[in-house]
């Protein structure tokens, strides 16, 4: 064979392995939420490290509370209850407050919304109609630190209007808010 086509023939061998050895095994990679890969640890200071990073981000992050749905049928009027007091100022209309909450469907008890875990506080007006009147009403007196737990009818909530998918029409709803800061 002729010296071209025999370093021909290795250099496609070379590429031909070089692209196998390019592929993704799952003992070496794992893929991310974000659709991208990341290294697997290969020992076990790598595994520490990575259970310390996630141990960190635990506590950065705020536990994610449950609001208490009690049994029976809803109420018909706005239900507040303060979880903890808060010794700070205290929110009255006009103010821009900034909040935690969760928020569940009084009927199933299931979550549809809540920002308490991403540690990026919701920020609005009170008392400006840029939330639904439950909230405007409920969150009012709240002092800066205090949790409550707000009970909310469906004419303070959204009524007849469904926001689809995650809450039906004529939804009661109980949210439990902690107040983060008064401006």
């Amino acid at each position: 064979m002729p010296p071209m086509q025999r370093l021909f023939l290795i250099i496609v061998a070379c590429l031909a392995l070089f692209v196998a050895g390019c592929g993704s095994d799952s003992s070496s990679s794992t893929t991310g939420s974000s659709g991208t890969a990341a290294q697997s640890p290969t020992s076990e200071e790598g595994s520490a490290g990575e259970e310390e990073a996630a141990e960190e981000e635990a506590e950065e992050a705020p536990q994610l509370p449950q609001p208490n749905v009690p049994k029976g049928p809803p109420p018909k009027k706005l239900v507040t209850k303060d979880l903890k007091q808060g010794s700070g100022a205290t929110a009255k209309a006009g103010d821009e407050v900034s909040v935690y909450y969760v928020g569940v469907l009084y009927k199933t008890k299931e979550q549809f919304d809540g920002n308490w875990d991403s540690g990026e506080p919701f920020t609005f007006k009170l008392g400006a109609k840029q939330v639904i009147p439950g909230w405007d009403k409920g969150i009012q007196g709240m002092k800066v630190g205090g949790e409550r737990e707000l009970i909310i009818p469906p004419d303070l909530a959204y009524g007849e209007q469904a926001i689809y998918p995650s809450i039906p029409a004529y939804s009661t709803l109980v949210f439990l808010v902690k107040l983060l800061a008064v401006k």
